[in-house]
């Protein structure tokens, strides 16, 4: 499980605004090691992040609102060298 906080802040569009919300997501995901020495390997991770909730921010204006909104689904890939000694 991860979670972390979401901020925004919106300035010269109407009237300045600033929120901040929590999140919590479930994470599933790969992990593959590739050995090219003793002491060298390469590291592959791909992760999917599911939110439980999906924080929005809503900006007024005298003629319109705009909302964003998170996405339902995040994705993290990493790769790179992984030294053992």
């Amino acid at each position: 499980m991860l979670g972390g906080s979401w901020r925004a802040v919106g300035r010269g569009y109407g009237r300045d605004s600033e929120a901040t919300q929590a999140w919590f997501a479930v994470e599933v995901g790969a992990r593959a090691e590739v050995a090219l020495s003793r002491h060298v390997a390469l590291h592959v991770e791909a992760d999917v992040l599911v939110p439980f909730t999906r924080p929005t921010l809503e900006i007024r204006d005298r003629s319109e609102i705009l909302h964003a909104t998170t996405p339902a689904l995040g994705a993290l890939l990493s790769a790179g060298p992984l030294l053992r000694f």
